[in-house]
C-alpha cells in the first residue's frame, strides 16, 4: 500500500469533476465537429418504409383534428410573425410548382381528382402563366395601352392572338398587352368571341 498523505481535490468533496480548460476547448470542438455534420444530412426512406408507415397511419386522425384552443394567443402571433419574414424567391416558386406537376403527373398530390379541371383553368393557375401576366404589366408600365387606365385591380392581361386559337403563343410576351376591363371587354378575342367567330365564320368561296 503507498503510504503518505494525499490532499483531496474539489471534485471529491463536491462530487463534481471539474474539467481543465484545455479539455473544456477539446469537448467545445469535437461538439461543433458533430453539429456541422447533423447540419443539412438528409435521411433517406426506401419505399418499403414509406409504405409501412403509410399502412400504420391509416384510418388514424390528427391528434389535433376539430381541436380548438390549443395554442394560445401569444404563440399564434409569433407563428404569424414568423410566416411575415419568410421570403419565397421566383426561383423556389418554380421549383414548387414544376415538384407539384411531376406529383400530379405521377399520381401521388393528394389533390388530384382525376383531372377534371380543364386545360386552360389548369394553365392560368401556374406559376408561368403568373410571371407572364406580371411581365407584360411591367412592360405596359401598369396603363390600359387603349385609354392609360392605371386604376389599381382594374387590369387585366389580355392575348392578341387569341388564347384557345393560338396554344403556343400562350406564354408569349409579346401577344400579351395591359387592358382595362372596359377595354378587354370591347375586344374580338373577350371570352368566347374568338372561338364563336372562328367557328361560325362562313367559308370563302374560291372563284373558279
Amino acid at each position: 500500500m503507498p503510504k503518505g498523505v494525499y490532499v483531496r481535490k474539489s471534485h471529491h468533496k463536491t462530487g463534481k469533476f471539474e474539467r481543465s480548460d484545455e479539455q473544456k476547448e477539446i469537448l467545445r470542438k469535437r461538439f461543433q465537429e458533430q453539429s456541422r455534420l447533423r447540419i443539412g444530412k438528409k435521411r433517406i426512406f426506401s419505399d418499403e418504409w414509406k409504405r409501412k408507415m403509410s399502412e400504420s397511419r391509416m384510418g388514424k386522425e390528427p391528434w389535433n383534428k376539430g381541436k380548438v384552443g390549443i395554442y394560445s394567443d401569444e404563440c399564434l402571433k409569433k407563428i404569424r410573425n414568423a410566416r411575415k419574414k419568410q421570403i419565397i424567391t421566383q426561383s423556389q416558386k418554380i421549383k414548387q410548382s414544376l415538384t407539384m406537376k411531376r406529383r400530379v403527373s405521377e399520381g401521388k398530390c393528394h389533390l388530384w381528382k382525376g383531372g377534371i379541371n380543364p386545360i386552360h383553368k389548369a394553365l392560368r393557375k401556374t406559376v408561368e402563366y403568373k410571371l407572364w401576366r406580371t411581365s407584360v404589366f411591367e412592360r405596359d408600365n401598369f396603363k390600359c395601352v387603349i385609354c392609360a387606365n392605371d386604376k389599381s385591380g382594374n387590369l387585366e392581361a389580355d392575348h392578341i392572338k387569341a388564347f384557345s386559337l393560338y396554344p403556343d403563343l400562350r406564354l408569349c410576351i409579346n401577344n400579351g398587352r395591359t387592358l382595362c376591363k372596359e377595354c378587354h371587354r370591347k375586344t374580338d378575342t373577350f371570352g368566347f368571341k374568338g372561338n364563336i367567330q372562328n367557328r361560325y365564320q362562313p367559308e370563302k368561296k374560291v372563284r373558279s
